[in-house]
Order: structure tokens, then C-alpha cells, then sequence
């Protein structure tokens, strides 16, 4: 089992990176059952419930340190989370709130094309249609990102 850095009543290290806090290395493709279980055994050791008749700091410093691996493991359950979160650290911002904007118009047209198809659509089971061959998509993509 590997351990992550991450310590009871102490203060998360400066920097780390939310790999490094379920002792993965930085990966599009990352064992998702895993990753739940490690995030589950942190959360029993760090959880504020278990420290409330603690000091006030020592409960401060389970807040955090639980708010810290929540917040990691939303980022890296998700594969386009987890995308945007390796592209982040490496300084590139995609599609933030405060700008960005894609310019490869092919991806546009084909977006324009998803979205009338999904606003044509008859039925839910057409929608499942979409929505099951756009996952396999992104699954496709994220593999071959996988790869660089």
C-alpha cells in the first residue's frame, strides 16, 4: 500500500501536488478503484469528526487537511478533471472562467453538429446513443494522450 505524505494534525507540505497526495505520479490514465480506495482510507484517518475533542488547531489542520483530499480526489476521479488539472500545473490554463477560446474550427463544426443532433433528438434511448458514443470519445482521446 503506498502512503501518501499527507499526516494527521500536521499541515499539508507546500506544493504538493494532488498525484503526490494518493502517492500516484502524474498520469491522464490513473486506476480510478484504486484512487477511491486510497482516497477513502485518507479521509478515515484525516476526517474532523475524528479529532472533535482535539484543540482547535489540531481540528483546523483536520478541516484543511480533508477539504485538501476532497478537493484532489474530485479533481482526479474525473478523466477531464484530471486533464485539466496536469495541463494546470504545467502552467497552461484551458478554457478558464477569465478567458480562452478555441480557434480549430473542424472542433467547432463538430460541436454545432453534436449539439443540433442532441437538440433533434426523439427519445431518451437516442440520447443514451449520444451521450454512450460521445464517452467513448473522450475515452479514445484520453488514451491517446495516455501516450505522449
Amino acid at each position: 500500500c503506498t502512503r501518501s505524505v499527507l499526516r494527521p494534525l500536521r499541515p499539508p507540505p507546500v506544493g504538493i501536488s494532488f498525484f503526490e497526495l494518493f502517492g500516484e505520479s502524474p498520469s491522464v490514465v490513473l486506476d480510478t478503484h484504486i484512487l477511491e480506495k486510497r482516497f477513502k482510507n485518507l479521509q478515515r484517518s484525516l476526517h474532523p469528526d475524528k479529532f472533535a475533542n482535539s484543540s482547535d488547531r489540531e481540528r483546523d489542520l483536520s478541516a484543511t487537511n480533508s477539504a485538501l483530499v476532497n478537493t484532489a480526489y474530485q479533481a482526479l476521479r474525473d478523466p477531464l478533471e484530471r486533464l485539466r488539472y496536469l495541463l494546470q500545473i504545467e502552467g497552461i490554463d484551458v478554457l478558464s472562467e477569465s478567458g480562452g477560446t478555441i480557434s480549430d474550427s473542424s472542433f467547432l463544426m463538430e460541436m454545432v453538429e453534436l449539439r443540433e443532433t442532441i437538440e433533434s433528438s426523439q427519445s431518451p434511448a437516442e440520447l443514451e446513443g449520444i451521450a454512450e458514443s460521445t464517452r467513448e470519445a473522450i475515452q479514445s482521446t484520453l488514451q491517446d494522450l495516455a501516450r505522449f
